[in-house]
Formats: C-alpha cells, structure tokens, sequence
C-alpha cells in the first residue's frame, strides 16, 4: 500500500461556502476511480470540527458548517471552485481506495477545517488485522426461544405476548416485534385467552400460576439448561434445604430462577455474600438462620463459571456437607463468550465494541458487560454505536483491532465498522472463538438438557 500511497489537492464543483463534502467516491489522475468506505466516519470527524462549543461561541475553525456525503466531481485542470483533499492507494487487487474531503475556495474556515480532518485520517491509513469475537451474543437457549416464537407468529397469525424481553439482539428482537409479538413484563397485560410466551429464561411458579388460571395459551419457550437449574431449585427446597442460587439480581434468569421457591433461596453474587450468610440483617440473607447440613446450591444460567467456581468452593469450606446440581448440567455460554472477547482483546492493540453508546445509567446490560470483559485485559476499548464514532486517534496506531459485538448493537452495525476499517488500508480480517462441549460418561443416565448447548441449530 504504501508505494501507491497519494495525497493531492484537485478541483471540483457543486461546493458553495458554509459547507464541506465528503466525498463517496471521486476520480484521481492516476489510480482512477475511487471507492470511500471511510466516508461515514470521516464525516462524523468533519462535523464534530465544525460544531460550535456548548456555548454558541466558535473556537478557531469551530464555525457551525453543513457537512454532507455524496460523490465528488473532479476537474483535471485550475476551473473549479472548490479544492478536493485527497488520499487514495491501491489495495491488494489493484482497486483504488481512500477518502476526500472538499470545501469552497472562498471559504478559508472550511478550507482549514478539511485539511485538519484530512491530516488526521490520512495518519490511520497502513495494513491491518481486524479481530472477530466470533461468540455470538445470542446463547443456543435465546436462538431456540426466538425460533420458537416465530414459528408460533407464522402459523397461528394472531400476536404473541413475550413475559419480559428475550434474550435476543436488536435484528431478532425487531423481527419478532414486526411479526407481531409484543413484550409485556406483566400477565395483566395479556389478554384473556390469549397466547404468552416465556422466554428463554423461563418464568416463576407464580407467573405460570397465574397464566394457567387465567386460562392463556402458554408456549413454553424455556431453555432446556435454565429448567434443569429451576427444577433443581424446586427439588431442592422441596427436601427442606436453603437453596443458594450463584449469580447476579441483574441477569435476566434471575427472577424465573429465584421464583420457583423464593421463601427458600438465598442469592450470592460474590465471596463477600458467602461469608455473610446468615449473619447480617442487611446482607443477601436478611439475617434467617441457616442449617448448615441442609445447604445446596444452583448456579444461575448464564453466569460464567470461572465466576462460580470461587464461589462454590467458599460455600463448601462455609458448609461442609453441602450439595448442589451436576456440573454437567451448568451453562457454558457466557464462559465461553468472556473467553472469546479476551482472546480477541489480548490479541488486539484496539478493542471496539459494538453496542450502545448511550450513558452506563441507560445502556443494555450487556454492553457494560462486554466492555469490562474486554478492559480486564488491559487493551483500550471503544463503545461503538455508528460507524460514525470512530476516531481517528483511536485507530492511527493500531495494527490489529479487535471487534466484539453486543445484543445492543444495531444490525449491520459490525458490517459497517468493518467497511470503514477496510477503507483505511488492507484489511485481513480473522475470526476468533472458544467453544465448550461437555461429555456426558453415561448419556444414558441423565437428563436431556445435559449437552443442549452442544446440539447444532438450525441456520437462518
């Protein structure tokens, strides 16, 4: 790339003052025709130069401009009114890329403003590896949930209630809701005789209470692994013990889990509510005593079992003759996606996170979630929630980026991160991913959930 490497200034037309182009395409004398896959966040950078403070008041080059995206006419000679800046190359097989910024020649503000722009994107161009967190944000229960709804959306063509929203990304959520499924986080709002859906985390012993005497048409959308641990729970206080269910209040299973026998379970997020147990009044076991020979526990799906594991061994030094659910029935889809996005973060000099870039306080769960995931290997992480907000300075020195993908992202959203990518130099771009398979010695014995996550699903 960088023997055809150019960057020139050439005329062009349709550019009055008070505003920049930046360009989709245009034609340089030498490479030709020009493709701009940059284009959208070279143009964020270019508005966020020419927005005014908060103030009102313009600092330098910060006077309020109109920047627009279209392709840039070009003149070989001095007749235009406008100056293109220009930085093209030829990629692999010889097609021309790059990226341009235009502005009137009466307009010196603008003029500066895109050669600013231009100076700093230009830095970002080299060869690059982009890295795919190849862990799909949606687990094989989720999958399962939402083909099974919309599944029932085809064939019955009536609305199907969803009791609280399914574990699913912004593409399969806003397919269901299209179709006609609808998301409620109460029974009431169901109407009678008609049909609810529990999702993938399943539902408490009340909400199928309710539904069952209210008569709706249930379609039980469970994972097979979240009704093994809610069985668990049932058998478990059945018997008499205190049911210590290992995960966190946040976690959509949460509710359904802790709702099949909630005067018997106690919840543990970390070692610190282990070793209250039962001795603070304020802490996760309201003070109640416990028998310490008649203590189990359930790890909640969806908790990442290098999280559980400490705590397991906390609860077995605390209560000796402790009991719980087979390893082999525990979930291993978050596990395997942390695994995933650090692998990808420590190979990686920049780790992008497509997700929402709202505030922590109003963002999706699971981009918090992922983001920490991916800052505990120590790399820089960016959210990402347009392709737009790609900074230059994020990426000028970085020759791998690793790229993981949350439920809160807008479908396409990695696709165009990725465009943009491969419009600033060479990109290979490789896919990273860590898989867990349990092995059952005796398959024969056991429940059908152990394994569910290993069965294939159908492809879309």
């Amino acid at each position: 790339m960088n023997r055809s490497l150019r960057r020139r200034q050439l005329r062009t037309t349709g550019i009055g003052p008070g505003e920049l182009l930046v360009a989709t395409g245009f034609t340089d004398p030498e490479h030709g025709p020009v493709r701009c896959a940059a284009a959208p966040a070279v143009a964020a950078a270019a508005q966020r130069a020419c927005t005014p403070h908060r103030t009102g008041r313009a600092t330098g080059t910060r006077t309020a401009r109109r920047v627009r995206l279209a392709p840039a006419p070009t003149s070989h000679d001095t007749t235009g009114d406008a100056v293109l800046s220009t930085a093209s190359y030829l990629d692999r097989q010889g097609r021309a890329a790059g990226f341009a910024v235009a502005a009137h020649l009466g307009d010196p503000a603008a003029l500066a403003v895109a050669e600013q722009v231009m100076d700093r994107w230009f830095q970002t161009l080299r060869s690059r590896r982009l890295v795919l967190a190849g862990a799909d944000p949606m687990c094989w229960g989720g999958r399962r949930a939402v083909e099974l709804i919309g599944a029932a959306l085809k064939e019955r063509r009536t609305p199907v209630y969803m009791l609280d929203r399914p574990i699913a990304d912004q593409h399969h959520l806003q397919a269901l809701l299209d179709r006609g499924a609808i998301t409620v986080d109460d029974l009431h709002h169901v109407p009678p005789g008609a049909t609810v859906a529990f999702t993938a985390p399943g539902a408490s012993l009340a909400a199928r209470a309710e539904a069952a005497a209210r008569g709706l048409d249930v379609l039980d959308c469970t994972c097979p692994l979240a009704a093994a641990a809610q069985a668990d729970v049932r058998a478990y206080a059945d018997r008499g013990d205190t049911v210590v269910v290992i995960g966190h209040r946040r976690h959509a299973a949460s509710a359904a889990l802790t709702g099949q026998a909630a005067e018997s379970v106690v919840r543990v997020a970390d070692l610190d509510d282990v070793a209250g147990l039962g001795r603070d009044a304020a802490g996760p076991h309201t003070g109640r005593p416990i028998d310490p020979a008649r203590v189990s526990f359930v790890v909640q799906t969806g908790t990442p079992i290098e999280q559980a594991a400490p705590i397991i061994a906390a609860l077995r030094a605390r209560f000796p003759r402790l009991r719980g659910h087979h390893y082999d029935a525990l979930c291993y889809a978050a596990s395997d996606r942390a695994a995933t996005i650090r692998a990808a973060a420590t190979a990686s000099d920049l780790m992008l996170v497509a997700g929402s870039a709202r505030p922590s306080d109003a963002r999706d769960p699971d981009t918090d979630t992922v983001t920490a995931e991916a800052a505990r290997t120590g790399t820089p992480v960016h959210i990402i929630g347009d392709a737009g907000d790609l900074r230059a300075e994020w990426v000028a020195g970085a020759d791998t980026i690793g790229l993981a993908t949350t439920r809160a992202a807008p479908a396409g959203l990695p696709s165009e991160i990725t465009a943009v990518l491969a419009g600033l130099g060479p990109l290979t771009v490789v896919t990273q991913r860590t898989g867990t398979r349990t092995t059952d010695p005796d398959p024969d014995r056991h429940d059908d959930a152990i394994g569910a996550g290993d069965r294939p699903f159908p492809a879309h």
